[in-house]
């Protein structure tokens, strides 16, 4: 009933226009639901995942930030005890430009470490 020969279309194929459905990852394929003879018609899967709306709201850039930038900006060493929450509620609430003392060591509030102390501080809350 489809043969190959000219002027016959296959049954699935994307010139036939009986309708695509989309996958998940994002490929095109032919059909309007998916069976075993469903054909790719645009790849999908490569695109790059959307900001979540939290990254989006907060402009924190995931991908540019540096594991251990916080640690050395408080003067920590890498074997040191890790930050606890208390120490990040308090390290938030000073104000940029105002000096503190964190463990021995006095420090300034700088911009980039009032962002990145916020961002410690939420992580601490993701669930491990």
């Amino acid at each position: 009933m489809y043969g190959s020969g000219r002027g016959m279309k296959k049954k699935n194929s994307p010139k036939n226009n009986k309708g695509v459905h989309k996958m998940p990852d994002g490929t095109v394929m032919s059909g309007k639901v998916h069976t075993s003879k469903s054909r790719v018609i645009k790849k999908g899967g490569s695109r790059v995942p959307k900001q979540s709306k939290a990254e989006a709201q907060s402009g924190i850039p995931f991908d540019e930030l540096k594991e251990g930038s916080l640690k050395r900006m408080l003067k920590m060493k890498k074997d040191s005890k890790p930050l606890m929450k208390g120490e990040l509620n308090r390290m938030s609430k000073v104000e940029d430009g105002e000096e503190f003392d964190f463990r021995g060591n006095k420090l300034k509030m700088t911009k980039l470490m009032k962002r990145r102390v916020n961002l410690a501080k939420n992580m601490a809350g993701f669930k491990k």
